[in-house]
């Protein structure tokens, strides 16, 4: 019997491997368990990218408020989350419409899941980079951009692949 991956080796499955990984998250016995990595997986970028606006708005929590605190937290929690569930959110439907008659949707979700692991790691090592190198400038941003979204959309290509080999 083989050990089940976890997180951090189904990450790197989706980057590394992205084939066996998304055939892993196809597997009807696993549903959902690419969601919850996908949430894993901001979790790390909001803590890892976002340390100081987590610090920061902790500080006003104690300080000040909570109340006053929202704003920075929602922020923080916004600049690691929107990219990935945007991306995950068009993934789902794309996957699912080319799926065709093999379409499942909460398969077909989690596919789209595993998919848009490689551009919440963009992100994450495009935030890194800018919080140790320095800002990245609008062009950086735009290269960024432009590789989260060609890899992301490369492996939502691999997960209509996987969707259409189900049996029907």
């Amino acid at each position: 019997m083989t050990a089940v991956p976890g997180f951090l080796a189904r990450w790197g499955l989706a980057v590394a491997a992205p084939r066996a990984a998304l055939v892993i998250a196809d597997d009807p016995a696993v549903a959902g368990r690419a969601a919850g990595d996908l949430v894993r997986a901001i979790g790390v970028v909001l803590v890892a990218a976002h340390t100081r606006e987590l610090v920061a708005a902790v500080w006003i929590a104690l300080e000040v408020g909570v109340r006053e605190a929202a704003p920075a937290l929602l922020r923080a929690l916004s600049g690691a989350s929107m990219f990935g569930l945007v991306f995950v959110l068009i993934a789902s439907v794309a996957v699912s419409l080319i799926a065709g008659r093999r379409r499942n949707l909460g398969r077909d979700f989690d596919l789209a899941c595993v998919a848009s692991l490689a551009p919440v790691t963009i992100t994450l090592v495009a935030a890194l980079w800018a919080r140790t190198a320095g800002p990245l400038g609008a062009t950086g941003r735009g290269v960024v951009l432009m590789a989260a979204l060609g890899w992301g959309g490369a492996l939502v290509a691999l997960a209509s692949l996987e969707a259409r080999r189900r049996i029907a």
